[in-house]
């Protein structure tokens, strides 16, 4: 029996296949010390207590958060959940989710829990849910989710101490630079994260 309401993809498919750009410090647009330029978006899910959107170059990130609500622990929860969108590298990802992202989520909640009063939310957890849309860069995708859920945290109206930024680093040819793109990051010898809560 044919099923008439799926829709079929093409017999033959052909994957594309992009190389590696060769970059260096010296041809970048941008300063070292310079982040992207940032556009952010707060409210974007109606349905979530609060959620915010940020577009930095071409990387894209959304974050929703619900709660609180109510658990049976003494101690205020936060539960981060970190995922890759699919279709958000030229790669494509699984829908499961892999080590990465899992370790990622435990990064995000290690950010964010010192910068939010839950001792003012006993019996309470709050769920943050974050997803990268499109990527370009890995590290820079972290750094870009923390400040995203915090942005979204506020916008629920959690209390907290201050708002949390995230910035990446990296260095090539012994060159530091902020907020690596994905071609710096497969071309840079080392990485490096970086939170702060806002003074």
């Amino acid at each position: 029996m044919v099923d008439r309401k799926r829709i079929y993809g093409p017999e033959n498919t052909s994957l594309i296949i992009t190389e590696k750009k060769q970059v260096s410090f010296t041809k970048r647009e941008r300063p070292l010390d310079n982040i992207r330029p940032l556009y952010f978006d707060l409210g974007t899910i109606p349905q979530a207590s609060g959620s915010a959107f940020i577009e930095a170059g071409s990387m894209k990130i959304i974050c929703a958060v619900y709660g609180p609500k109510q658990i049976s622990k003494n101690q205020g929860v936060l539960n981060c959940d970190f995922k890759f969108a699919p279709f958000s590298r030229l790669e494509r990802r699984g829908y499961a989710k892999d080590e990465q992202e899992k370790d990622f989520s435990l990064v995000l909640e290690q950010a964010l829990t010192p910068a939010i009063q839950l001792e003012n939310l006993p019996k309470s957890k709050l769920d943050l849910y974050v997803t990268v849309l499109e990527s370009d860069g890995t590290f820079a995708s972290l750094a870009g989710a923390i400040t995203c859920a915090s942005l979204a945290l506020a916008n629920a109206g959690i209390a907290m101490y201050d708002l949390v930024t995230g910035c990446s680093a990296g260095f090539i040819d012994n060159v530091s630079g902020l907020d690596l793109t994905e071609d710096e990051e497969y071309m840079a010898e080392g990485n490096l994260l970086t939170n702060k809560a806002l003074l």
